[in-house]
């Protein structure tokens, strides 16, 4: 009773306080199979240590105090408790390796008793989440095949073994065991639960009509979380089929929640849900129409937000609208969490889209500016102009609306400091002193236009490039900053108080033939990295052809027509276009006679071709000049080189030794750059292959460097404990433990040793001694065991292993099971 009621009692109260925090404060993902236990993060682990280590020391106490063991049996059933309590408490700190030691205690020691099956079932959900399938597995089967097994245990049998399924990506068997637990009629608080994960597990098989009714279900069950309700209605609005039924119908369902007052919280996910079904039912106005709307009720949780960027992306990436869509990529990357699964291929299409826009934006600034300097400085005069009062114009609309919104905030502020404002008079008619409409006002600002700083010209986004202040002074409008996504460049045109001032626009304008002479080099390179970015990093041949034709088509005579020709009749050939790659080799032998391209197609060998032979001198003196440290001539050698023989085998030659002077001239960043470019518009050289060798070494080179290769540490002075591995066929395990126990009873009583033993994997099992206080005595005692007349004759060194661990790697080397590798370090850290 002294056991029961005093430091047990106290001991369980703690258990339950922290049990009852994780549970409390378990946050679901419900865009995840949920966890059938929600026992918390590792975060939230460690705010319940205080009360698991209570529940800890008053569990030793009950052990130490109040064991009444004879004859090898205990006869207070209260120990067997704290000995499950002990084993419970440290499995929700998430040390599941010291749990497991817990639990295999009481299964061996009390293994017919009502406790010792409990423990064989927080053992097998322990070596789950150490990824011990094996282990894990034994131990639900021998539960499931107990005929005798209490009903309050069987549910949660299933639901385990569901769990381990998941964990292992088995979902159909998974979905078989959670029906059975179901079935068993487990409580509430459970059942909800896994109906909602049998409706994601559904959902992963595309089992779509059972997915709808098990969400039914849920919504049924009336959930007592709200969240977990609205869930389960948006699941099953999702999974309903568009091709069976009227889909209206639940659109209308789906505006009916984001309408009601107390689905706020979650208009974001409704309007988010609403597009992934439009975009199921080929309704693309009305998906983008329900994503930009969960945009901007997207306020707070910016995951949601990061989500529906991304679905944004993905449509205008899908109709080849390439500038929208790498705002919406960018966007997202900047509202997502890296740990979000879709962030590294957010982050991909952000960088490679990125860089196509810069392209494009390099282009159309060009072209911009090279179409104001033909005109007349009164023309060029009048279009900034106007350009400058539109843009005050609507920097006055956005200050006032900021005005007001701040206004607005102050009201509130002290219409709360009065007690809801003044009420003789005006009655709370007036809207400011209205908390309804003052709230539906604030809601509607940050919908409309998110969250937004108290700064000047906060409604505008960075400023645009003067191609881009013309082309919206043409268009007009306005677009809400929240729904077009991020910045897609750099701004080139005036900032500041500079922006109102038209000589700073003019200033821009080339005013000589020989600066827009290089905005057109700038275009013929901009367009050969566009060709090559459409054609390797987002695979849209049809854009790499357009490309490569309107290079051709802009500038006949440039320095990259030849190669573009060529590249076109690759493409053409390589898709079956016979004709056309016909074609475009007839023209590169009839325009381009001399060229590499007209050789290649000719079969002949270039030592004849007199364009080849000054192209390899000019390499030769450019190299000469790179060896002899002269990296300023060299750098100008090469970039005539490179304009003169562009068209040549040796162009991506020049590239490469250009990236070579940049990297010793300019710095690391421009050497990398030029590396890009030459992977990006050389692709299929010897030159692109080594520039992607040398930008993996630079990549590579950044990463922080491992300190070893072995995932063991060395730490002699920790606790360790000795290990033997034995295969469970050909080995009498239990005869070899006994002679261990023993031993160790006869040889080492002042030690305090512990032993027991555990499945490793299917084909063996350990047995482990703890209670070392560092290497040495572990060390020491595998020495002395060895030489044991009694253990010696037991062990083979053939199939089996023994060698001292420390507690650290013991959890690794539980979790990778590498006896090999650990024997290797093993041997190392001994010599």
């Amino acid at each position: 009773m002294t056991a029961k009621f005093n430091p047990l009692f106290n001991g369980e109260e703690s258990f339950k306080q922290g049990y009852n925090t994780l549970v409390n404060g378990h946050v679901d993902q419900y865009e995840e199979i949920l966890a059938v236990y929600p026992f918390g993060s590792e975060e939230q682990a460690q705010a319940v240590v205080p009360q698991m280590d209570r529940a800890i020391e008053k569990s030793v106490k009950v052990i130490r105090e109040h064991s009444m063991a004879f004859r090898g049996e205990q006869k207070n059933p209260y120990v067997i408790d704290a000995y499950l309590l002990l084993a419970k408490a440290t499995y929700f700190k998430q040390e599941y390796f010291k749990s497991l030691e817990g639990f295999n205690h009481v299964i061996q020691r009390f293994e017919r008793t009502e406790q010792g099956r409990e423990a064989r079932l927080w053992a097998g959900r322990a070596s789950t989440r150490v990824g011990n399938e094996f282990a894990a597995r034994n131990q639900f089967e021998e539960l499931e095949g107990q005929y005798d097994l209490p009903d309050r245990m069987r549910p949660h049998v299933y639901a385990s073994i569901a769990d381990l399924e998941i964990t292992l990506g088995h979902w159909e068997t998974a979905s078989d065991y959670l029906r059975q637990a179901l079935e068993a009629d487990p409580p509430k608080e459970y059942r909800v639960r896994w109906r909602f994960i049998l409706g994601q597990l559904y959902e992963m098989q595309n089992m779509r009509y059972e997915a709808s009714e098990a969400f039914a279900k849920v919504v049924r069950e009336r959930p007592d979380k709200y969240e977990f309700l609205i869930a389960a209605k948006l699941r099953r609005a999702l999974n309903f089929d568009v091709f069976q039924g009227d889909v209206q119908e639940v659109y209308d369902d789906l505006d009916d929640l984001a309408e009601d007052a107390k689905n706020e919280e979650f208009i974001d996910q409704i309007y988010y849900i609403k597009a992934l079904l439009a975009l199921e039912d080929e309704n693309i106005p009305l998906a983008e129409e329900s994503l930009r709307k969960s945009i901007r009720a997207s306020t707070q949780n910016r995951e949601q937000a990061g989500l529906s960027y991304a679905k944004l992306a993905e449509i205008n990436f899908k109709f080849r609208a390439y500038v929208p869509a790498q705002a919406y990529y960018d966007s997202a990357y900047q509202a997502l969490p890296q740990t979000h699964a879709i962030y590294p291929v957010v982050e991909n299409y952000k960088t490679s889209l990125g860089q196509l826009v810069s392209q494009i934006k390099t282009i159309e600034l060009n072209d911009s500016l090279i179409a104001l300097a033909g005109m007349s400085p009164s023309e060029q005069r009048a279009i900034f102009e106007e350009y400058i009062a539109n843009l005050k114009e609507a920097e006055e609309r956005a200050a006032e609306r900021e005005r007001n919104r701040a206004l607005n905030q102050a009201l509130a502020s002290e219409s709360a400091a009065l007690g809801g404002g003044p009420q003789a008079g005006l009655g709370g008619g007036w809207y400011f002193y209205n908390s309804t409409t003052r709230s539906a006002g604030v809601r509607d600002f940050s919908q409309n236009w998110g969250r937004r700083d108290l700064t000047d010209n906060w409604r505008r986004s960075a400023a645009a490039p003067i191609g881009g202040l013309i082309a919206n002074n043409q268009e007009g409008g306005e677009s809400s900053g929240e729904e077009s996504g991020g910045e897609t460049g750099e701004s080139a045109g005036p900032s500041g108080e500079e922006r109102y001032n038209v000589e700073a626009y003019l200033a821009q304008i080339p005013r000589d033939q020989a600066t827009i002479a290089q905005m057109h080099d700038e275009n013929q390179d901009a367009y050969l990295r566009m060709a090559g970015i459409y054609k390797e990093d987002i695979g849209d041949l049809v854009e790499a052809k357009r490309t490569y034709e309107t290079l051709i088509r802009r500038y006949p005579n440039g320095k990259y027509t030849a190669l573009s020709l060529y590249a076109l009749h690759l493409l053409y050939k390589d898709n079956g276009e016979t004709a056309k790659a016909e074609e475009k080799a007839n023209q590169i032998l009839n325009e381009h006679p001399t060229s590499t391209f007209a050789n290649q197609l000719r079969g002949e060998t270039p030592e004849g071709n007199d364009e080849l032979n000054r192209a390899k001198a000019a390499y030769n003196t450019a190299y000469a000049s790179y060896t002899s440290n002269r990296l300023s001539q060299a750098k100008s050698q090469l970039e005539n080189g490179i304009t003169e023989f562009g068209n040549t085998a040796l162009a991506a030659k020049m590239q490469l030794l250009l990236a070579m002077v940049l990297a010793k001239s300019e710095g690391p960043e421009a050497y990398k750059n030029k590396l890009q470019f030459i992977v990006d518009n050389y692709s299929g050289t010897n030159e692109a292959e080594r520039a992607a060798e040398l930008l993996m070494y630079i990549d590579s080179a950044n990463q922080p460097a491992a300190e070893s290769s072995s995932p063991y540490t060395i730490d002699a002075r920790s606790p360790h404990r000795v290990i033997v591995v034995v295969p469970n066929e050909n080995s009498n395990i239990n005869t070899m433990k006994n002679e261990m126990a023993i031993f160790n009873r006869d040889y080492n009583r002042l030690q305090n040793l512990a032993i027991r033993n555990i499945f490793l994997d299917q084909d063996r099992q350990i047995i482990v001694v703890s209670g070392f206080i560092n290497q040495s005595d572990a060390v020491d005692y595998v020495s002395r065991l060895l030489r044991h007349p009694s253990f010696s004759p037991l062990y083979s060194s053939e199939l089996m292993r023994i060698f001292a661990i420390s507690d650290a790697n013991y959890q690794t080397f539980y979790r990778e099971k590498d006896v090999d590798e650990y024997m290797t370090f093993y041997e190392q850290i001994t010599e």
